[in-house]
């Protein structure tokens, strides 16, 4: 299992990826198959897959995966309608609005509907995300792993944040799909749309009236040719539609407008007049239609920059001669400007002290790039430094570039986590040299005196001699785990992976090195030894001898029996160590891995079970406690075999 940076710094790149195709992403077909894609490319994911919650049939719909598959959503059907105590992650997760992390598909209860399928694909552990975005559903994304426990805190909380990030990009692209929906139609109507004419004299008798405003008004040509216009539309007496003839007529000028014609016709017209010395010449077009999806249109966008505004991260826009045109709560609160003091000013008068990197942010734009991670620093007008991310993409309308939208994230805490982290690991390097060569070296010097001792004097002083030699290689050997658990630290904080480790040399050279030093012990084998090789490094052989050399130790019997057996499975194997000890209680067996805890009447540190869980758990594997038949301890190591 990986540590909490590597997780961290691996789901922090699988993210940025994915931010980099949400903004790229046209439709959400192609948003959510990317999503899937990139998740299953970082370990250890191994199957993705974003299901739609079809609220008439109360079951989740699949709608994109990647990734081991095998049909394994043929052979699943995961309900909504069900109690809260038979619904598994995926429907929980939908119902509940949180993210649902299945640690231990193989063993959880909760999973036994699902657990064959998944089992046979190699699925341990698994994440089901909500893609929820102002209190509005777009489904569910689920992770599978190809390990145990491989969703920590940090990872929940940032497939969490992912999810939320999903189902604002579903969101934007259903809005912008809609848009151009609305648009399509509005411009289907408007080709249709033939002018309508009327005309009238000085005295404002009708003399001409085609047939388009005999159908739109409902007053035939005939009824109405030598009448005033008012006495035949009393309601436009007192109107704009009134007001702006008579001012084309008294003028000599032509207008062109847009009025709404109350009852009975309830209509929007656009107008244009043309006075002449006749009277007035009127073409005049319905766009009731228009004047809708116009409504439309702005409440969209309106909702679209609401989308905007509400982002935690902070998102820029800006036109074409980069000009702030939004600023949302989020980037007044980073930067300390409010955006009443940076829209219509020019990015670069914004960013003073950053312009390198904005301006290069802007050429690699202009040039049809996609920019993502690119990361800086500001000052604000505080003195207060804040580390940057920065991702940005073209605005594009119809083909025609109108601007560019940046979102930047504030990394300040992670780059200085990263510095702690960094600062640590020089910490850790001095004191693993100190322990490795100074300690150790002294007090192999003072052993080596010691065992000089028991031979050459006798009494109360050999005693003493013999304690001496006993506490000493208690020390040794304390330094050596000490020394271990540094080296991986340091292995964990460098990013270093397991290699592939013989499991037969690294188990036999234990036993035998056990069995010399506790000759009154029977430490023996109860199958053979595989010749396979598993996930690991160098260190395996001290994950063995704690476990031997605990086993006989802890034991309050006269004689001390341990047994090591190995099994095997396709992906896994796992080594036993039993003994005819005092057991452990089942109160203890979760606990007794800790770093603090020791064995049953143990004086010593319980740093070397705790050393065990934590090179076991670095390989991605797994250890745990059972119990002996009739009577002791089994402990059992799950390694994964190399690949």
């Amino acid at each position: 299992m990986g540590t909490p940076t590597s997780d961290a710094a691996r789901i922090s790149a699988a993210v940025r990826d994915i931010n980099k195709r949400l903004v790229e992403a046209t439709t959400r077909d192609e948003l959510e198959v990317d999503v899937c894609e990139v998740i299953t490319g970082s370990e250890p994911y191994v199957f993705a897959w974003i299901g739609e919650h079809d609220e008439r049939r109360a079951e989740i719909v699949p709608r994109a995966a990647a990734g081991v598959e095998e049909n394994y959503l043929d052979e699943i059907a995961i309900a909504t309608d069900e109690s809260a105590s038979r619904c598994g992650p995926t429907a929980t997760a939908v119902r509940s609005g949180e993210l649902q992390a299945m640690q231990d598909i193989r063993n959880d209860p909760d999973y036994e509907r699902w657990r064959d399928q998944a089992i046979e694909r190699g699925y341990e552990s698994s994440a089901a995300i909500p893609l929820v975005n102002d209190g509005e559903s777009y489904g569910v994304l689920n992770v599978y792993a190809d390990r145990p426990c491989a969703f920590d805190e940090t990872e929940r909380r940032l497939l969490a944040e992912l999810g939320e990030t999903i189902a604002n990009a579903i969101a934007g692209i259903e809005a912008r799909e809609a848009l151009q929906a609305r648009k399509e139609q509005y411009e289907r109507l408007t080709e249709r749309v033939s002018d309508a004419y009327y005309a009238v004299d000085e005295n404002w008798r009708v003399t001409y009236w085609n047939d388009q405003m005999a159908a739109r008004t409902g007053v035939s040509q005939a009824a109405i040719l030598g009448e005033r216009l008012w006495d035949q539309f009393p309601v436009m007496r007192g109107s704009e539609l009134e007001a702006r003839y008579r001012e084309a007529m008294e003028t000599g000028t032509s207008r062109s407008f847009e009025a709404y014609l109350d009852e009975p016709f309830e209509y929007w017209i656009d107008v244009d007049v043309y006075p002449d010395e006749n009277g007035l010449s009127v073409f005049s077009r319905e766009v009731t239609d228009r004047k809708e999806r116009e409504r439309a249109l702005e409440e969209t966008t309106e909702t679209l920059e609401a989308v905007i505004r509400a982002s935690p991260d902070p998102v820029v826009m800006i036109d074409e001669e980069h000009r702030i045109t939004l600023w949302n709560r989020a980037a007044t609160e980073t930067f300390g400007r409010e955006s009443s003091e940076v829209v219509d000013r020019k990015l670069p008068t914004v960013f003073e002290g950053e312009l390198p990197t904005f301006r290069d942010v802007i050429a690699r734009l202009e040039d049809g790039e996609s920019v993502t991670g690119v990361e800086t620093s500001y000052e604000r007008d505080s003195g207060d430094r804040v580390d940057l991310s920065v991702s940005a993409a073209r605005v594009d309308v119809d083909g025609d570039v109108v601007g560019y939208m940046a979102t930047i994230s504030d990394v300040t805490e992670r780059k200085a986590y990263q510095r702690r982290l960094e600062e640590q690991n020089e910490k850790l390097e001095v004191l693993n040299r100190i322990v490795r060569h100074d300690v150790r070296n002294d007090m192999q010097f003072v052993l080596a005196m010691a065992e000089r001792l028991v031979g050459e004097v006798d009494g109360d002083l050999e005693d003493a001699a013999v304690q001496i030699v006993d506490h000493a290689d208690h020390v040794v050997e304390l330094t050596t785990t000490m020394r271990q658990l540094m080296e991986l630290t340091l292995r964990d904080e460098n990013g270093d992976h397991p290699t592939t480790v013989s499991l037969s040399q690294a188990l036999e050279s234990q036993l035998d090195e056990v069995r010399s030093a506790y000759r009154d012990a029977l430490i023996q084998t109860t199958t053979p030894i595989p010749r396979v090789s598993v996930r690991a490094d160098e260190t395996l052989g001290s994950v063995f001898r704690n476990l031997l050399k605990n086993a006989v130790q802890h034991n309050d019997e006269e004689f001390a029996e341990v047994e090591v057996s190995v099994a095997e499975t396709p992906s896994h194997v796992t080594v036993s160590v039993a003994d005819n000890g005092p057991g452990v209680p089942d109160d203890r067996k979760q606990t007794i891995f800790g770093k603090d805890e020791k064995g049953l009447d143990s004086t010593g540190t319980g740093i070397g079970l705790y050393l065990v869980h934590s090179l076991v758990e670095s390989y991605g594997g797994d250890v745990w406690i059972e119990d002996n038949d009739p009577n002791g301890a089994v402990v059992r190591v799950r390694l994964p075999k190399a690949e």
